[in-house]
């Protein structure tokens, strides 16, 4: 990725280095600065200093992120975040202006991977009460889309039926401590819906929406990283009812995967070149 640097002087500027800092930090159990970066685009010996016109000077950088750094994440109980600052050392009583900015990190999987596109489904017999099934079209979603989910409930004996359907989306998360093991897991709801089984001509299979939220405070794309792991399910329970008013409860759960809304913008998008490392070649010399 390449990044441009911005310097704004108003007036002529005696410097004595410019520099840019980068970190990478894990905490909330507790900190730990995993990586770091610095590059100097200026640096004078000392007592020597430029001068600089008043105007905007712009530095060209690129950070390579090796394959296996973990994406930026913000969970309810920790966090992986990247910063990138840069540092001005100058004459006159404010003699260093520094400037610090957080940037995101994320993998740029295809959403439309093969993988991810597997449905999602699952099958049983409540003895003596019902068959059920469940179906999710595919693995993968990404935040602010619907989830649709196909449930499907066939009685075994006369005077069962379905009563209320209650769909949760679930995010688990684990964090790394202080002393390197992993914590208890915390798992709270995120999106739910609790719907009574219509009854109707197709009231064996009935089709459900189960909406996942945009508010980052709500939700996180899943992560699986040496410092936080967290992942999502669906849970369902199924109401049921015989004909003597005894109730059945059958509880599923179905793991899902969670994705950055930004991946499915980039899946949208098309190619760019404009920062290639190397440029297409020109079609004429294949003529």
């Amino acid at each position: 990725m390449v990044t441009i640097h911005h310097i704004t002087s108003h007036r002529i500027e005696p410097l004595f280095g410019i520099n840019l800092l980068s970190s990478r930090q894990a905490g909330k159990f507790y900190r730990d600065s995993f990586a770091s970066y610095q590059q100097s685009f200026l640096q004078l010996p000392e007592g020597e200093y430029q001068g600089f016109q008043p105007g905007v000077y712009k530095y060209e950088f690129q950070i390579a992120l090796n394959g296996d750094v973990p994406e930026s994440i913000r969970a309810r109980r920790g966090n992986i975040s990247y910063l990138l600052g840069g540092l001005v050392k100058r004459q006159g009583i404010r003699s260093v202006l520094s400037v610090e900015r957080c940037i995101q990190i994320e993998r740029t999987l295809s959403p439309s991977s093969f993988e991810w596109q597997q449905p999602t489904h699952r099958a049983g017999e409540l003895p003596d009460q019902c068959q059920f099934y469940v179906l999710i079209p595919t693995t993968s979603y990404t935040i602010g889309e619907s989830i649709p989910i196909t449930v499907g409930v066939i009685p075994l004996r006369t005077g069962v039926r379905m009563k209320r359907i209650h769909l949760r989306l679930m995010e688990a998360t684990k964090y790394r401590t202080a002393l390197k093991n992993w914590s208890k897991m915390h798992v709270h709801r995120v999106s739910r819906l609790n719907n009574p089984w219509k009854v109707g001509a197709n009231d064996g299979e009935q089709l459900f929406e189960l909406n996942i939220p945009t508010n980052s405070q709500l939700i996180e794309a899943d992560s699986n990283t040496h410092y936080v792991r967290l992942k999502h399910y669906i849970s369902i329970r199924l109401d049921l009812v015989d004909s003597s008013g005894d109730r059945q409860y059958l509880t599923l759960h179905l793991p899902i995967r969670i994705l950055s809304a930004n991946l499915k913008n980039l899946e949208d998008s098309l190619p760019t070149y404009d920062h290639a490392v190397l440029h297409p070649p020109k079609y004429e010399e294949f003529s």
